[in-house]
């Protein structure tokens, strides 16, 4: 009868950790989002700073806000994709940092980019919360927006 006892347990042990290794699994999500922190206006003679920020990884399902639990990206490189920047601005690829002071207004369309500059040609493609697009640039696959941002510069 011992035995018997014994041999229960150590199923329900085995089927305890299979099914929390499964539920644990479940509610993880892929989730992929680039964006510029906060509205990108300014004016001409001012000082202008934002910076790219990401959220690539797994993420947990719990409601709230996104909390990535396994990033995809642990060596960021940063793109901006744009026709032109406002000059008096510049873009520091290694940080993501965009600031400088603008000498001309207008309005431009910028669609941030990042990647692993580890594992950058092999991102995950899989099923998940996808608010990005992959492009490829100067021979680097790029994890970018969907849409361009605009970035407006008043007199």
């Amino acid at each position: 009868m011992k035995h018997k006892a014994l041999v229960f347990l150590a199923c329900a042990a085995v089927t305890i950790i299979l099914c929390t290794t499964i539920v644990s699994a479940a509610s993880q999500r892929y989730f992929s989002s680039v964006h510029f922190a906060g509205k990108l206006t300014g004016k001409v003679g001012d000082h202008f700073e934002t910076n790219i920020k990401y959220e690539i990884g797994w993420a947990s399902t719990a409601p709230g806000p996104v909390n990535i639990t396994r990033s995809a990206v642990n060596n960021p490189e940063y793109e901006i994709f744009a026709n032109s920047l406002p000059a008096g601005l510049r873009f520091h690829s290694d940080t993501g940092v965009l600031e400088g002071t603008p000498q001309e207004s207008g309005v431009w369309h910028l669609t941030p980019a990042v990647r692993d500059r580890d594992n950058g040609e092999k991102p995950y493609r899989g099923n998940g919360f996808w608010f990005t697009d992959f492009t490829t640039y100067q021979g680097k696959t790029w994890i970018e927006a969907k849409t361009p941002t605009d970035l407006e510069i008043a007199r």
